[in-house]
């Protein structure tokens, strides 16, 4: 899944980062720099606002029609508001978190994400809840339904 790099700062952090990834999944095409950069934002990201002794998740699956895939990175983390889950995927969005209103930045990652997501034909999207944590994911089609040349 590309998130080794990841491991030492959750395990440093106190956060269970897991990874449930089947061995038989759909085959997509695409970039696979660029993809494994968007799910390592999508974890960089979940880390950073979970707290020690929380969860990350990452896993995917077959999508409904069972030829594309959906990749999803859950976290019990501090959720972010629904008026701000709009904007999320926006250039240097920033939300302002109520209980302590410290100030945080989504930057260019989530920007990012959006863009190589969209590039390979897919969608992203976030589900989330303040105090409840966040999952962000990605739907990608599969090779099979590609036009051949």
């Amino acid at each position: 899944a590309g998130v080794e790099p990841l491991v030492p700062l959750a395990r440093k952090a106190g956060i269970e980062l897991t990874v449930e990834m089947p061995e038989d999944l759909p085959l997509v095409t695409g970039d696979v720099g660029r993809l494994a950069r968007v799910v390592m934002n999508l974890v960089g990201n979940a880390l950073k606002f979970t707290p020690g002794g929380g969860q990350v998740r990452v896993s995917a699956r077959a999508d409904r029609q069972g030829n594309g895939i959906v990749v999803s990175v859950a976290d019990t983390g501090l959720g972010i508001p629904k008026e701000h889950q709009q904007r999320i995927f926006d250039k240097f969005a920033i939300a302002r978190e109520r209980q302590t209103g410290a100030r945080t930045s989504t930057g260019l990652g989530l920007t990012y994400a959006k863009m190589v997501v969209e590039m390979h034909r897919g969608s992203i999207w976030v589900e989330s809840e303040p105090g409840r944590g966040a999952t962000f994911a990605f739907a990608l089609p599969g090779a099979l339904g590609e036009q051949r040349q």
